[in-house]
């Protein structure tokens, strides 16, 4: 697993876009050492410590509550966020 040092950026169309840092991710309460993608982290974009995060969904069930932030995967595709 490796992610490059700092937001990476690319310019498209006129609006510059940032890749996450992080994928979040969570244990699948069903199925033992499997985890579940729910979201991305971006380095705040005002330079401000700390992370802005979007997440897609969230675990029901037998959640406990807990996140985890990892690099992406070097072969994982990962969206962009535009700058706002």
């Amino acid at each position: 697993m490796s992610v490059t040092e700092g937001t990476t950026r690319t310019v498209r169309q006129g609006t510059e876009r940032r890749k996450p840092v992080y994928v979040v991710r969570a244990p699948d309460p069903n199925a033992r050492g499997r985890w579940v993608t729910l979201g991305y982290a971006w380095h705040r974009k005002n330079g401000e410590e700390g992370f802005s995060l979007k997440l897609n969904s969230i675990p029901v069930g037998n959640w406990d509550g807990a996140l985890v932030l990892l690099p992406p995967l070097s072969n994982e595709e990962v969206p962009e966020q535009p700058e706002a």
